[in-house]
This record gives C-alpha cells, structure tokens and sequence, in this order.
C-alpha cells in the first residue's frame, strides 16, 4: 500500500522544486527588491527543513510519519515551525493588507510561483493529519509562502486581484 507519507514526500518534493525555481528567479542580480535577503534567506532555510521532512517521510517505508518521529525530530519541527512564524510575522507587516478575504493567485511570475508553493502545502497538509505537528508545519508555511507572494508582488508593482465570494445566487 502506496502510504500517506510517502504521498506526502512527493507534494513536498514538488513544494521544494517550485521554491527553488522561485528562488532562481529571486536572485538574479536584475532583480531588485527590498528585502530580497531576507526573502531569499527565508525561502533557502524552508528549503533546507523540506529537505529533513522529505527524507524523513520517505524513511518512514509507508507508515505514517507523525507515529515515526522521535522527541529529537518533534523539536526539530517545532524549531523549524518558529522560524517560519518569525518569517511569516516579518512579512504579513510588509505586504499590503487584502480588504477582502481571497486573492486570485497571480500578480508577477514569481508571485504566481509562490501562489503555488502555497497551495502545494495545503495539499501536503491535507494528506497528513490536521492534528499534528507536521500538518502544523505545513499550514504555518503555506502562510509564510502566501504572503511572500504578496509582499513580492506589491515590492515589483502587480496589483493582485482580491475575490469577494457572492452568497447571493443572483448575480
């Protein structure tokens, strides 16, 4: 049986590729964005932790991976988890605030990119339970993805669409 983790090592792999490419494009030297440091920092050290939770879900041989993690990798997670909330905190104040409760995906390239990343981790924590640390992790760092997205897109000048869901089945 195809197990959920190893399921979930496959999105994150993906998850991994799309932050690279988006990392590639970040750090060309043409680019020029405030904070790009700090982003490319950001997104380098996610990296890095995707890497540590891909291998582990494939050490796993299918069970699920919440049940093998042992207290030195639970700590491990919750380090990492800090650190993608410092870094969500730092640009949820940068970005622009929506007025309303969804934005299309889009803006620049590299926003659209980081769209997907963000949706990606929503995907990988769908897989895995919604009530563990590494679910946690993942909903922690489709925020953090999200709104780098934003931040980028209002730092090169894309206005991104706001949706506004109408209940009203007249329209």
């Amino acid at each position: 049986m195809f197990g959920t983790s190893l399921l979930a090592a496959s999105h994150i792999q993906e998850l991994n590729g799309f932050i690279g490419l988006s990392v590639s494009k970040i750090d060309r030297p043409t680019v020029t964005l405030p904070n790009k440091d700090v982003m490319l920092n950001a997104l380098r050290t996610v990296q890095t932790s995707l890497t540590s939770v891909y291998v582990m879900s494939l050490e796993t041989q299918g069970s699920e991976l919440e049940s093998y993690l042992d207290e030195g990798s639970r700590e491990s997670l919750r380090v990492r988890l800090e650190y993608v909330n410092q870094g969500l905190e730092f640009f949820k104040q940068r970005a622009p605030s929506a007025h309303h409760r969804y934005v299309v995906p889009g803006g620049s390239e590299i926003g659209a990119l980081l769209h997907i990343c963000s949706h990606k981790c929503f995907s990988v924590q769908t897989i895995l339970s919604a009530d563990s640390i590494v679910a946690d992790y993942f909903s922690a760092l489709a925020s953090l993805l999200y709104e780098i997205a934003r931040y980028l897109n209002a730092a090169v000048g894309h206005r991104e669409l706001e949706h506004t869901v109408n209940t009203s089945i007249d329209h």
